[in-house]
């Protein structure tokens, strides 16, 4: 049997730096530490060295990669968003052709 795992957030440092910029434009303070918030960000971003490791050890044959940073939809230059998600999409592509 094969086992698939849905919503497996992932991003990157861009989406992520995002987030930190919505929260600061609505005024809502980042209610992590420091140290929390950057291995938090090493998670989302990262396949290689968590990610990977981690299904094999639990025997995840897939995962479906979806957002993890909230922090585009604050974006209001339409242009500048559309060029975030195109980026972030070609990212999600060449991770999935290459594993």
């Amino acid at each position: 049997m094969k086992k698939i795992a849905f919503e497996e957030h992932y991003a990157t440092p861009e989406l992520m730096a995002l987030r930190k910029e919505l929260l600061s434009y609505l005024g809502v303070e980042m209610n992590l530490p420091a140290k929390e918030l950057q291995r938090t960000t090493h998670l989302a971003c990262d396949i290689e060295e968590e990610r990977l490791p981690s299904m094999d050890r639990n025997e995840i044959d897939m995962e479906v990669l979806m957002c993890a940073s909230n922090g585009l939809e604050g974006v209001t230059d339409s242009a500048r968003a559309v060029s975030i998600a195109r980026d972030f999409n070609d990212c999600v592509a060449q991770v999935t052709r290459k594993y």
